[in-house]
């Protein structure tokens, strides 16, 4: 590098390393230089109109953005460089002026995590929007700590090392629906590292704990087998699931059917006309399926007399309101259908294929497919096992999900990445599981579901297979 300094921050456009700003132990530093790996060679670009050292950089759409810092007082001043016309605007500035922060960007957004006042160590995230120039303040890190590093791997922000008065080996992760974990440490704690990411792996470099350090840690961010629960109601109660009724309906344990080993199950009826009787799991630590498999299994039993509630399996042309029954749904929040989420399983003999279908939970948007499930009309087994486990996975980057269904051991649905699945539209609230007698529409009788045993993974189970 044609300048030799410290403090400094860097950021790849293009496949050209950008090496912006630090200190000479004179002077602070607006230097900007490019360096090209295909021909070994650095040029000089135009200087950041701000000199200063600890600061951030992020990358978003090919615009190199600079964030905080020092220049002898504490900055939260944000510049943007564009390398095709080699010139540097000023933007919103940051609401926390700070040195000694990390950055990363996720989906677009850049996230500045940390760094410290000159007063206090902090946790503060402050996240930019550069479509808009605006800053939004999002859940601070548990952590507070300055001199740190960060990387994003997966859709999903790792806070790294620092200090916050001793050196740190923390690792703590942020997720876009603004929660944070706390993950294995590094070996070596240490501050002023630096990290990057090969092929999945976040690699921890140098830094500084007493001694300047030569030590590499690699981290790998997958998670090792998560059971979020497990339950075959053998204790009468449906926890950890919760009981949420209307019109009547009511869940209350049931000998009647039961799993192996289990002496009950959650016995949910809706007594006729329009409501609902269902079994609930809401995810409030976080959303499992950005970047990653959620696997639900089920095992249910539809009762004698479901599909006399809905009048049979044929389509009555002459209702105003057609009656139909839901098993499942998964949602955020407890909403109605076309509002947000995944999928849902039922039966509408006027509104799908006959016998028990999924349709996606945004079932307006173009191209919507139906997927009848095999062997359940013109029966649909009532008194039989249904073993059913739903696969879900919302590609962060790309901005779509997947959905997979197998019922009793057959893969009756496979999508691929589609942007109306596993969408919020917005929603603040936290993925929701909804099994059960879940809805009845214009029941003229009884609907009930036995439900035998549930559970939810982020590996396969039963005869599930990983997202591609």
């Amino acid at each position: 590098m044609p300048t030799p300094r410290t403090g400094l921050a860097t950021g790849v456009v293009n496949g050209i390393l950008y090496a912006v700003g630090g200190n000479d132990g004179v002077s602070f530093l607006g230097t900007v230089e490019a360096y090209d790996p295909a021909t070994n060679t650095w040029t000089t670009k135009a200087s950041m109109p701000t000199a200063r050292t600890g600061l951030a950089t992020g990358v978003v759409n090919g615009i190199l953005y600079a964030v905080g810092g020092n220049d002898g007082s504490f900055l939260a001043t944000v510049e943007a460089y564009d390398p095709a016309t080699n010139t540097w605007t000023t933007k919103d500035s940051m609401p926390t002026a700070r040195t000694g922060l990390a950055a990363g960007v996720v989906n677009g957004i850049l996230y500045a995590v940390g760094g410290n006042d000159g007063m206090s160590f902090l946790g503060t995230v402050e996240a930019y929007d550069p479509a808009t120039n605006t800053w939004t303040t999002k859940a601070s890190m548990p952590t507070v700590r300055t001199d740190l590093a960060a990387e994003v791997v997966n859709g999903i922000l790792y806070a790294v090392g620092g200090n916050n008065g001793p050196f740190l080996g923390t690792v703590e992760a942020y997720r876009v629906t603004n929660t944070w974990t706390t993950k294995a440490p590094m070996l070596t704690a240490r501050h002023q590292l630096a990290a990057g990411v090969v092929n999945g792996i976040l690699y921890a470099v140098g830094g500084y704990n007493g001694s300047f350090l030569p030590t590499v840690e690699a981290f790998d961010p997958a998670d090792g087998p998560v059971t979020y629960y497990s339950t075959n109601f053998t204790d009468g109660t449906p926890a950890p699931l919760v009981v949420d009724t209307s019109g009547g309906g009511v869940c209350v344990s049931s000998t009647a059917f039961h799993d192996p080993g289990s002496a009950s199950s959650m016995k949910c009826t809706v007594p006729g006309g329009t409501g609902g009787a269902e079994l609930r799991f809401v995810f409030t630590s976080g959303d499992p399926t950005l970047d990653s498999d959620l696997f639900q299994e089920i095992r249910f039993v539809l009762d004698t007399g479901a599909a006399a509630s809905i009048g049979g399996l044929s389509c009555d042309s002459s209702s105003s309101t057609p009656p139909q029954f839901k098993t499942h749904k998964s949602t955020y929040g407890n909403v109605g259908s076309a509002v947000n989420g995944w999928v849902m399983s039922q039966v509408a003999p006027c509104q799908g294929p006959p016998g028990i279908f999924n349709s996606a939970e945004m079932w307006d948007q173009p191209g919507v497919v139906d997927y009848p499930w095999p062997n359940t009309f013109p029966s649909l087994n009532e008194g039989s096992v249904y073993d059913v486990v739903y696969r879900y996975h919302r590609n962060t980057t790309l901005g779509c999900g997947t959905m997979a269904v197998w019922v009793n051991g057959t893969n009756v649905e496979d999508t691929p990445c589609l942007d109306y699945m596993g969408v919020t539209n917005g929603s603040p609230d936290d993925l929701t599981l909804r099994d059960g007698a879940l809805y009845l529409q214009a029941g003229s009788g009884p609907y009930t579901v036995y439900t035998l045993f549930t559970q939810a993974t982020n590996y396969p189970i039963g005869a599930a297979t990983a997202s591609p």
